[in-house]
């Protein structure tokens, strides 16, 4: 336990904060709904770029990790000239400057921004405070639906944001008893379900599940076989040969059951296969004879889009990191990784521009790890350490009074939730059931056609919901704070 001085003054390293800065930036900018082709985006990223330089310039690196970065840089830098992808080198960034930082301060830190920046937008979006992106889709059964982004450029990227925010808190909380997992479960849950009915992201909703469902199972064993070891090692080759080279030998009735599963990336990924050349450093794709034609696929995107070469090196890259996490039963982790390699298979998010991929601070702080056991051999003028500016391990006193007090309102806020769980999850569900039935009675008879004149009940019952959601959210933070006030008080 941190106490006396300790509380107040602490102190981080001047190359550590520059990483934290330069994540807060790439991060900051998707997470606010920023995206490519928007001027404050690009400025961000010339911003998060500049960060990064400083960040390895103020860290000790040794020749072999500067010759390893220069590689995997120079590497990216191709294939952004050959294709103009930017989504390789941004994520390489992200991954080359873990040295000495820690992973879990990374994802307290992505956590603060994607916590206060998702639910703001949402709100705003659904009040209509911020102008958003809809599409209308036609669905099987329902006619045309309209899909919400709710601030960002896109439904599913929607739906993907918010499983990220679901990774983050799930990483942050770490492993929890059998009632607050159970609980925290039906919270997201419910998050899930909410988010799909604006997105009608069907891909989402599925991989939303299989995240809680895969936490809860790896959360509650006691113990990893290794049986089940392999298995979470197995998910990534086993999607890599499912997007390649499934389209390519599916045919007849099965390849139309997957083209039907994956709402036509089957067919996608099959165009691209057959119409484009394998190349070691990636290539520009012909115009499609469709505009909706695209690859969806992580795993066939980064074989075909960004090339052969790179391809291979993050495939080395990211099974030797499972392998590694999967032999040390890292759970929480594993669940983090097979999630994200699922959706991969309907997502270009891995390897693109979306810096949603937060896999890649797992291989960097693996990287890192693993080339620190060389310093330790006689390697010569590979193992001479560099540091451009000496700076970077000066180490920053900082006032941590006003965190301290934020953390202790978290804490009482976390205790009075864990101790009452079972009466805020009752205060939650009855709250939201009966706002939203009460407004659904009482403004069911004077509700007007809504945005699209096909489907007038799907925006109103949508707002409805809501309503309850959000004022269910609400009356447990009031209640939670009376709790709290009243324990003062008998302390006093």
């Amino acid at each position: 336990m941190v106490t006396g001085e300790n509380l107040v003054n602490r102190k981080t390293e001047m190359a550590e904060i520059a990483y934290f800065l330069y994540f807060t930036v790439m991060f900051g900018a998707r997470a606010i709904g920023l995206f490519e082709g928007m001027l404050i985006y690009n400025i961000s990223l010339v911003i998060g770029m500049l960060l990064f330089a400083v960040k390895v310039a103020m860290t000790k690196h040794t020749v072999l990790e500067y010759c390893f970065m220069g590689l995997l840089l120079l590497i990216s830098l191709v294939v952004y000239y050959n294709t103009g992808e930017k989504g390789l080198l941004l994520y390489f960034t992200m991954m080359l400057g873990m040295k000495g930082v820690s992973v879990k301060k990374v994802f307290k830190l992505g956590t603060v921004i994607l916590g206060m920046a998702f639910p703001l937008l949402v709100l705003l979006s659904i009040t209509g405070l911020k102008e958003e992106i809809i599409y209308v889709k036609e669905r099987a059964g329902f006619g045309n639906v309209i899909r919400h982004s709710l601030g960002y450029p896109y439904p599913n990227t929607l739906f993907t944001t918010y499983i990220v925010l679901m990774v983050l808190i799930t990483y942050i909380m770490g492993r929890q008893t059998k009632k607050n997992l159970f609980l925290t479960t039906l919270f997201m849950l419910i998050g899930t379900v909410y988010i799909y009915i604006y997105s009608c992201s069907n891909t989402g909703l599925i991989v939303g599940m299989f995240f809680l469902m895969a936490n809860l199972y790896l959360q509650l064993r006691k113990d990893l076989t290794k049986f089940e070891q392999v298995v979470a090692w197995l998910v990534y080759p086993g999607c890599l040969l499912l997007s390649i080279a499934g389209p390519l030998v599916t045919s007849g009735k099965l390849f139309q059951l997957f083209d039907k599963v994956l709402h036509n990336r089957w067919a996608y990924s099959l165009y691209y296969l057959t119409n484009e050349p394998v190349t070691l450093f990636g290539v520009r794709f012909k115009t499609a004879p469709d505009p909706n034609y695209m690859i969806d696929s992580s795993f066939l995107y980064s074989f075909l889009q960004i090339g052969v070469i790179p391809f291979l090196i993050l495939t080395g890259l990211y099974l030797a990191m499972i392998y590694d996490y999967a032999k040390n039963k890292k759970r929480i982790e594993l669940a983090i990784i097979v999630s994200f390699c699922v959706l991969g298979l309907s997502d270009p998010f891995l390897f693109n521009l979306s810096y949603k991929n937060l896999m890649f601070l797992f291989v960097g702080e693996f990287v890192y790890r693993k080339l620190k056991v060389l310093e330790e051999k006689e390697l010569g003028f590979l193992n001479r350490t560099i540091q451009i500016l000496s700076i970077g391990s000066r180490e920053v006193k900082h006032s941590t009074a006003l965190t301290e007090k934020c953390g202790k309102m978290g804490a009482e806020i976390r205790k009075t939730i864990r101790q009452k769980s079972g009466l805020f999850t009752a205060i939650y569900l009855v709250t939201a059931v009966l706002i939203t039935g009460s407004l659904y009675i009482a403004l069911h008879g004077t509700y007007l056609v809504g945005k699209a004149d096909e489907i007038p009940e799907w925006e109103y019952l949508r707002n409805i919901m809501s309503a309850g959601v959000f004022g269910g959210a609400l009356m447990v933070l009031i209640v939670v704070l009376i709790k709290i006030k009243q324990r003062k008080k008998t302390a006093d």
